[in-house]
C-alpha cells in the first residue's frame, strides 16, 4: 500500500512540470483590441476580445496583463449572444503590470475591459497603448473609435482601414498577424479635440 502511494505521489510531482508548461503553451486564435476614448468616461477604454485556439485542453488559465494604473472595467465570455461575467483572481502587480487571471471553462469569446487615463495638454490628447504576453497570438485586430469632434489623429503604426458610422464616429483599424509569445504590439495615438 505504502509503494503505491509512494508512486502515485512521485508521478503527481513529476506531471506538475508537464501541467505548467502546457499552460504557457496556449495559443490566442485572434486578439481583438478596442480602444474607446473618451466614451462614456474622459479616459481611454480598452478592451481585449480574446479567442483561444480550437485545440486548447479545457479548463485552462488564461492571464492577461493590463497597466498597473488601470481600472478594471468587466472581465466577462460570450455565452448566448450575450457577454456573461467571469471570476478571475485579484490582479498581482509587477512594476508596471498587473496580471488577471481567469480560468475558461469553454471554447468562446473571453473579455477583459478597463479604463486608463489619457495625457491632455490644451485640446491635444495622447495615449500609448502597450500590449505584452506569454502567448503566441495567430491574429492581431487593432481598432480606435474616433471621437466626432476629433481632429488631426496620428497614429503609430499607422491604421490603414477608415470605416465612418452613422453616430459621426470614425473606426479606424489594423489587422497583423501572427504575433509571437513575448513580441509586443503597441501603438500610439494623438489627436485634437477642444470640448469634454
Amino acid at each position: 500500500m505504502r509503494k503505491i502511494f509512494l508512486f502515485l505521489l512521485v508521478a503527481s510531482l513529476l506531471l506538475i512540470p508537464t501541467l505548467a508548461h502546457a499552460q504557457s503553451t496556449l495559443t490566442i486564435k485572434e486578439l481583438n483590441i478596442q480602444l474607446w476614448p473618451e466614451y462614456d468616461r474622459a479616459e481611454m477604454l480598452v478592451m481585449y476580445s480574446i479567442t483561444v485556439a480550437d485545440d486548447t485542453p479545457l479548463p485552462a488559465n488564461l492571464e492577461v496583463r493590463v497597466p498597473a494604473n488601470a481600472q478594471i472595467n468587466a472581465v466577462a465570455k460570450l455565452a448566448e449572444n450575450s457577454m456573461l461575467t467571469v471570476p478571475y483572481d485579484a490582479p498581482i502587480r509587477d512594476g508596471d503590470w498587473m496580471t488577471l487571471t481567469l480560468v475558461m471553462d469553454e471554447l468562446t469569446t473571453y473579455r477583459v475591459e478597463y479604463y486608463q487615463a489619457m495625457e491632455k495638454d490644451g485640446a491635444t490628447r495622447n495615449f500609448s497603448f502597450l500590449w505584452e504576453s506569454d502567448y503566441d497570438a495567430e491574429l492581431l485586430y487593432a481598432e480606435f473609435q474616433q471621437p466626432p469632434s476629433a481632429t488631426n489623429l496620428i497614429t503609430t503604426p499607422l491604421l490603414p482601414n477608415q470605416n465612418p458610422v452613422t453616430e459621426g464616429m470614425i473606426y479606424h483599424t489594423l489587422a497583423q498577424g501572427p504575433l509571437s509569445a513575448g513580441e509586443a504590439f503597441a501603438l500610439e495615438i494623438a489627436y485634437d479635440k477642444d470640448n469634454d
